[in-house]
């Protein structure tokens, strides 16, 4: 439990006074905790709001109702991860560039989404948004297929994205570098990703 001075402990809960003071009234019902405590990545916490009244009568256990008075919550502050399977780098043509495929892994609350971003590094700033090459930095979103989170699935999650559409505005001659990230259920995004170039 969160012991209201930094830290947690296996402590009987401590009462831990909101900051609207110093009572409040049937016109006056708003409360709020604004001290922070130190959360850890990776871990489920529970928050119960125990009202206590001027004649010192307090709710006890039979009354708490999660939803009402108690709830629930994870925090997740690290990243998923996204990595491009095909195509590999090198040369292809509109018959050999099949769909563009990965893993993506997260730790705790699961893989949302696999952010995409293909640039024509040939033309210079100018990506793929989904439907045609733009001048402006943009990315597409690729589904996740099968169970979003590692530890339920080993072998990662995956994705699959057609390039039925995209194999008709490639230019012959240009290069071009396809960027995979990951986004958590918690909106998490990796940094960095992985990227491969194509010809």
């Amino acid at each position: 439990w969160f012991n209201g001075a930094g830290a947690f402990s296996v402590a009987t809960p401590p009462e831990i006074p909101s900051v609207q003071a110093p009572w409040l009234t049937p016109a006056n019902t708003f409360w709020y905790y604004n001290t922070v405590p130190p959360y850890q990545s990776g871990r489920r916490y529970l928050v119960v709001a125990k009202p206590i009244d001027r004649a010192g009568n307090e709710m006890t256990g039979a009354n708490i109702t999660v939803g009402v008075n108690s709830n629930t919550f994870s925090y997740d502050s690290s990243s998923a991860t996204a990595y491009l399977a095909q195509p590999a780098t090198g040369p292809y043509n509109a018959a050999t560039l099949t769909n563009i495929t990965g893993t993506a892994t997260d730790d705790f609350s699961g893989v949302q989404v696999v952010m995409m971003q293909i640039r024509d590094i040939t033309q210079g700033a100018t990506y793929w948004n989904g439907t045609d090459f733009v001048n402006s930095v943009t990315t597409v979103d690729v589904a996740i297929a099968g169970s979003t989170v590692s530890s339920v699935n080993p072998s990662f999650s995956t994705f699959t994205y057609s390039v039925g559409a995209l194999v008709t505005k490639l230019r012959s001659g240009s290069r071009y570098t396809i960027n995979v990230r990951g986004r958590d259920v918690a909106q998490n995004i990796d940094q960095t990703g992985t990227t491969w170039t194509i010809l």
